[in-house]
């Protein structure tokens, strides 16, 4: 590593800000004189302009300004640069705010009248040594990781050097971002640690210092048995790089990547290492983000590729199910009217039997089989519907006025039946005089059906009960809400409870696309539906959706 003391340039670009012409000239011809490259600035806001942090090294700046106060233009070299060297030249009556001026990042202050410019030079050699060491520092900074271990291998060598050195060490590692340390191996004690463990780890320097266990039991459970043969260094022969969760003591999770070298002493063996240990907590969740954001990628084509396939397999059902369903009404016709000839033509049918069945057997049995076949087609016929709803594209016709208190009654009104069946305790609560919503009334029937159809199907018994309410949730918004008092929606199937195909009803039939076609439709009405678990058990379902504007 070069050393801190090369060669300084001899020639510096100074700006003065001073307002006193005299004063102004006299300390620029004398910089002048001496080599120096001079800007000159009569007034605070030309001073301000002028600055050039790329260019001028030093500023000399008198706090007594016509047009501005010395504090502000203090401030804004310093919004400029927190860096570049500020002397105040100022009056022998301004010591309070010479002092406050160094207070606020001034680097030396020279009274005026300038009588010896010796003082004057005095102060900046000494601002241009601190300005050189910033920017050495800014140097080393950068080559740290890649020299830490050749330099800590080089302090071991040369002990005795060590307090010339550690000033530097540490203007070193306290300018990184990342935790530095070294440790002993034999006993186990922490010698050095930077500062910024506070500010990764939560923890104070001296709580590391005093046990280094106190680390070890804030590694993640997870982790912590295979960070247990992490920690043990003794066997350590090559750099080695460590991925693991830390548990910060305020809770907060982080990830951590450590890199550890050991550090070989002048036996050849290993009773040091050191280690730069970085929070990569951001970097893992950005990679967590792009693995869900591929995965749901995946899950998109699958369910495009699935829509394609259900309208094709739709169409080629279809026509042999249609064509099954006539020959079965068919069949069932004819039997009706043979019967009726059978008895007329030979009136001892009723003793006859056929395949194992007495005529009065096949009365029940023929018309029964028959009645499920057409049963069953009428069956393949919804599934096929539902599957050709889930894979139409085309947007729904959304631009009726729609009055949804009369959606939902006519929603009711068709499964009165099955609702009574259900429960003996369904309750109906509707606002009056609801604006209308801008959308499809078919389509929001076909919703307001499946979800009463969950609700009911969701009861143990007919004392548990179903509530609907539809009210205006505000101004713009009207709300629905189905409550059941049926068994509850567990957190896994509520994660997955719009996903094409997924039911928990599938031994009874159940498809899955009806929650996932409901969500399409109320979507494209630019409303939500969403499910969760009731205060006293059972689901609430909720949609709201986007009232219409109407004319006065």
């Amino acid at each position: 590593m070069e050393s801190s003391t090369k060669s300084r340039p001899s020639h510096r670009s100074i700006l003065i800000i001073e307002d006193e012409e005299f004063i102004r000239l006299t300390v620029a011809d004398h910089l002048k004189d001496n080599g120096h490259s001079v800007d000159e600035a009569a007034s605070g806001a030309e001073g301000l302009r002028l600055l050039d942090i790329d260019r001028h090294e030093t500023v000399l700046l008198d706090l007594r300004l016509g047009d501005m106060d010395g504090h502000s233009i203090l401030a804004g070299i310093r919004e400029k640069s927190a860096e570049i060297p500020v002397i105040i030249v100022s009056g022998a009556g301004d010591m309070h705010d010479v002092i406050k001026a160094l207070r606020a990042g001034a680097s030396d202050f020279l009274t005026k009248p300038i009588l010896d410019f010796a003082l004057l030079d005095l102060a900046l050699d000494k601002a241009w040594e601190r300005l050189d060491l910033l920017q050495e520092r800014r140097e080393y900074a950068h080559e740290l990781e890649r020299r830490v271990l050749e330099r800590t291998a080089e302090l071991a060598e040369t002990n005795g050097k060590l307090q010339e050195s550690e000033a530097l060490f540490r203007q070193l590692v306290e300018n990184i971002n990342e935790i530095f340390w070294l440790q002993q191996l034999d006993p186990p004690r922490m010698l050095y640690v930077s500062a910024a463990c506070e500010d990764i780890l939560g923890m104070p320097m001296d709580v590391i210092m005093d046990d280094i266990r106190n680390l070890a039991d804030h590694i993640h459970p997870d982790d912590r048995e295979r960070a247990k043969h992490f920690y043990q260094l003794k066997i350590l022969e090559h750099s080695v790089d460590e991925y693991f969760k830390f548990v910060r003591p305020d809770g907060e999770i982080r990830w951590l990547r450590s890199k550890i070298f050991p550090i070989p002493d002048t036996d050849g063996g290993t009773t040091r290492v050191a280690g730069i240990t970085e929070d990569i907590t951001a970097r893992i969740a950005a990679a967590e983000r792009e693995k869900d954001n591929q995965r749901k990628l995946i899950q998109a084509d699958k369910l495009i590729s699935l829509g394609t396939l259900a309208a094709g397999v739709a169409h080629e059902i279809n026509n042999p199910n249609h064509l099954l369903r006539l020959n079965a009404q068919a069949l069932e016709q004819i039997w009706s009217q043979l019967r009726q000839q059978l008895d007329d033509v030979v009136p001892e049918i009723s003793s006859i039997s056929i395949g194992g069945m007495t005529m009065g057997q096949l009365d029940t049995e023929i018309p029964r089989l028959l009645g499920g076949m057409i049963g069953a087609s009428d069956r393949i016929r919804d599934i096929v519907q539902h599957m050709k709803d889930f894979a139409r594209t085309d947007t729904l016709d959304t631009d009726i006025p729609v009055r949804v208190a009369e959606v939902l009654g006519a929603a009711v009104s068709l499964l009165h039946n099955k609702l009574k069946n259900a429960t003996d305790h369904l309750e109906i609560d509707i606002e009056e005089h609801l604006p209308p919503v801008k959308g499809n009334p078919l389509r929001l029937e076909q919703v307001f059906i499946n979800l009463l159809m969950n609700a009911a199907e969701a009861l143990p018994d007919k004392n548990a009960g179903i509530h609907v309410c539809l009210r205006r949730q505000s101004p713009r918004q009207v709300e629905l809400t189905i409550r059941d008092d049926g068994t509850g929606i567990s957190a896994q199937v509520l994660e997955h409870i719009f996903d094409p195909f997924f039911t928990t009803k599938r031994d009874c039939g159940g498809l899955g696309l009806g929650l996932s076609i409901s969500k399409t439709i109320i979507d494209a009405h630019g409303g939500e539906l969403s499910f969760e678990p009731a205060q006293n058990g059972g689901t609430l379902t909720r949609v709201t959706l986007p009232t219409m504007e109407m004319k006065s």
